[in-house]
């Protein structure tokens, strides 16, 4: 009796641990298939197949490497990091700078940029207008330059601008490009990446037609690659460079500060006073025009005097013979004729 009970035991014993086996051998299987269920349903025959199945494991659509790849993950963690360690901001500024000696504020404003370090990437710079020049006429000049001064001389430049004459405004911007640039560093990351694959693909091609098709991926992937190093370098210029747009203007007198508060009669007094300045100035240039022109005019006054007496002797004319017409006058010389000749017969 006690040995059918131990061998009944053993039996279901035996039992339970030919079931264990068998689930975890179909858990494997099932494992195994979600694995291959990945892969394409027929084993790739040629390089170029394999080279899709491989790049479609690892690449989106955009051909970046997908948010789960180990190479998306490690290009996420080193631009954190670096975006932890240096920030990109690119800084800018526009001003305006009134000088009462416009040739040396030219020549300060290029000795100031050397002075820092930087360059002058474009000047546009007007000299004398000769005509109002040669006829003593007031001439105000201007320049505008657009300077580019490294990033660590920024506040110095702009704090600096006084010394080339009256500031009547300086604004200042900043931009935080970071999250733009290692995003794009990123991406450079990713398709070089690729490109390295494709590469390595090209250079196990079996068939002319894989090597064509790799190529033709591999050209696209570089451009790509090419584009994201532009940006890059466009933004390393402008984050390392400032960038100043300056314009240098020419005055008589700076522009008074505005005091905070004036009295009615301080206004009043300062608006007659412009406009006593304003007044001599216009009479000034008026009467320096005339003696400048005086030639001209004493030309046209004779020419216009011409025309004034040929009109009014030309008017007398017709109003002298303008009461009869002329059959009649025709007709009064005839009978004039006529009356002369009966007196000579008499």
């Amino acid at each position: 009796m006690k040995n059918r009970k131990h061998a009944s035991l053993l039996a279901v014993l035996l039992l339970f641990a030919f079931l264990l086996s068998g689930c975890g051998s179909a858990k494997s299987e099932e494992q195994s298939y979600a694995y291959d269920s990945a892969a394409p349903a027929e084993a790739p025959t040629t390089m170029m197949e394999m080279g899709e199945v491989e790049m479609d494991r690892d690449y989106g659509a955009d051909g970046i490497a997908a948010s789960g790849g180990a190479v998306s993950n490690t290009a996420s963690a080193s631009a954190g990091t670096e975006g932890m360690q240096s920030e990109k901001i690119i800084y800018s500024a526009q001003a305006e700078v009134e000088t009462i000696d416009y040739d040396q504020g030219i020549e300060s404003v290029y000795a100031m940029v050397e002075r820092y370090g930087g360059f002058v990437q474009s000047a546009n710079i007007s000299g004398s207008n000769y005509y109002r020049s040669s006829r003593g006429l007031k001439t105000l000049r201007s320049a505008s330059f657009t300077l580019r001064i490294p990033s660590e001389h920024f506040d110095e430049l702009t704090t600096s601008l006084s010394e080339l004459g009256n500031v009547p405004y300086c604004n200042t911007f900043s931009e935080n490009v970071t999250a733009q640039y290692y995003d794009v560093q990123s991406r450079m990351e990713a398709y070089k990446t690729q490109e390295a694959r494709l590469m390595e693909m090209l250079a196990i091609a079996e068939t002319v037609e894989d090597m064509l098709a790799i190529q033709q991926q591999l050209t696209e992937v570089q451009y790509e690659i090419d584009s994201l190093q532009s940006r890059l370098t466009n933004y390393d210029r402008q984050v390392s460079y400032s960038t100043v747009n300056l314009t240098l203007r020419e005055v008589e007198e700076y522009t008074e500060t505005p005091v905070v508060v004036l009295s009615y009669w301080e206004k009043m007094g300062n608006g007659f006073r412009r406009s006593l300045r304003n007044v001599g100035d216009f009479f000034s240039d008026s009467f320096l025009y005339l003696v400048s022109h005086l030639p001209e005019i004493v030309l046209w006054a004779a020419g216009i005097a011409i025309v004034v007496v040929l009109f009014r002797r030309f008017r007398r004319r017709s109003s002298d013979g303008g009461k009869l017409s002329w059959k009649e006058r025709r007709a009064l010389r005839k009978a004039k004729k006529a009356a002369e000749a009966a007196e000579k017969d008499n």
